[in-house]
């Protein structure tokens, strides 16, 4: 019986791998571009090219920038010059939902509660994780204080339990609700106790910043958003 089910289950791997190669080598049916694409198809190719031109811009002023605070000798040692890109919004989404996808994923191991990160609570993890002169470096801690250490003390506080499903959302913007004070924020945590269990809503606080990437609205401002980010290293 044992072989009878290990050749079962090799032979399901093989019809899958003959699926997966077949529709791999199956030809697209998308339509070729026609004549009168490449002018819409140049306009990508316009915008690459401009960002191309400001990225070496940028370079150079970093370069030159550099030169202004070390000497020759000591950057002549170092094998590589990197400067780094400012993220755009949509990767620095891409990296917030990561960030709570593996969070829900820790809370379900370690405490048998589903979890679910709202819309308006993600939006303001992206809007206070991310910072001009800092990148997506306050995503993580953003991440802990919104996610984490809500989860953590609505547990504390018996709210959460084991088999619970539990969404995590604040406030939008200008929607009043619970939204704490300039020292404390407010997550609001609903609960739900299998498919026939009813929904109960809790709001927990936790702190309204971390880290020293905050600061005067003027501050970072003043750093003015083309601000390059550099990182040189030596190998």
């Amino acid at each position: 019986e044992g072989k009878g089910g290990l050749s079962a289950v090799r032979s399901a791997m093989a019809e899958t791998a003959e699926v997966t190669e077949a529709k791999r080598k199956k030809p697209s049916s998308k339509a070729k571009p026609s004549a009168a694409e490449p002018a819409v198809a140049g306009v990508p190719s316009a915008t690459k090219r401009g960002e191309a031109e400001r990225y070496a811009s940028m370079v150079s002023m970093v370069k030159q920038d550099l030169l202004g605070h070390f000497r020759p000798e000591f950057l002549n040692r170092l094998d590589e010059i990197v400067v780094f890109r400012a993220l755009a919004p949509s990767e620095l989404r891409d990296v917030a939902a990561l960030m709570v996808a593996d969070v829900t994923r820790r809370t379900h191991e370690a405490q048998g509660v589903a979890l679910t990160v709202g819309p308006a609570l993600l939006e303001r993890i992206i809007s206070e994780g991310s910072s001009q002169r800092f990148g997506a470096r306050p995503l993580r801690r953003t991440v802990q204080r919104l996610v984490e250490d809500a989860v953590a003390q609505a547990v504390l506080e018996g709210f959460l339990k084991l088999g619970h499903d539990a969404t995590l959302d604040c406030e939008p913007a200008g929607a009043g609700g619970s939204p704490g004070s300039a020292a404390v924020a407010k997550v609001c945590v609903t609960r739900t106790a299998g498919p026939a269990g009813g929904a109960e809503t809790c709001w927990v606080e936790v702190a309204a910043s971390a880290g020293i990437e905050e600061g005067p609205p003027q501050a970072a401002a003043a750093a003015g958003s083309d601000a390059p980010e550099a990182y040189a290293a030596g190998r």
